[in-house]
């Protein structure tokens, strides 16, 4: 009875230990046999609750590194939203700036065609032609790259044609036969 009272005693604070999940330690007193396992349990929580302190500090640290790290995302994701913005409308600005004065330009050259086809100038008719194809060209890059500028910016309405395959690939040709 000596020994089997502190036994029961310490394993009822083993059992509250495990049904409540709180640490509770055992009572250091009686014989020394039991005093000496009561020593050891209370040693392991002792190391249990200094492992539950280092995980709260690391779980702290983890969510404080995750803080950090999202307000860094959201800080370069809003600059790359700026950029991505500034970098459209320069597109747009831009090709207006460059569409504006090729226009005139296939205006005048058109004009010029017209005349010397009048005065049956054939080889600076074929000249002209192929400077407003060329222009024809660089104008339809010009409003591709205004094309890309809406479709970035969601503002592009999409129209489904048929597209004549040869004349395409005719025009392509063309377009690198020069260089």
């Amino acid at each position: 009875d000596r020994m089997m009272q502190p036994l029961y005693k310490l394993i009822g604070v083993m059992e509250k230990n495990e049904q409540e999940q709180t640490r509770v330690y055992a009572d250091l007193s009686g014989p020394k046999e039991i005093t000496h396992i009561a020593s050891v349990f209370n040693r392991m929580m002792g190391s249990l609750d200094e492992r539950d302190r280092r995980l709260r500090e690391h779980g702290e640290q983890l969510e404080s590194t995750v803080q950090l790290r999202t307000r860094e995302l959201v800080a370069a994701r809003d600059a790359a939203l700026t950029a991505s913005r500034h970098k459209s409308e320069f597109l747009a600005n831009m090709s207006h700036e460059l569409r504006t004065p090729l226009q005139a330009i296939i205006g005048y050259a058109d004009v010029t065609r017209e005349e010397l086809e009048l005065e049956g100038r054939d080889e600076q008719t074929e000249g002209l032609n192929r400077v407003i194809r060329n222009a024809n060209r660089l104008l339809a890059l010009i409003n591709n790259i205004l094309d890309m500028a809406k479709v970035e910016s969601g503002k592009m309405d999409l129209e489904l044609e048929t597209v004549h395959l040869e004349s395409l690939l005719k025009e392509a040709a063309d377009t690198v036969l020069p260089i």
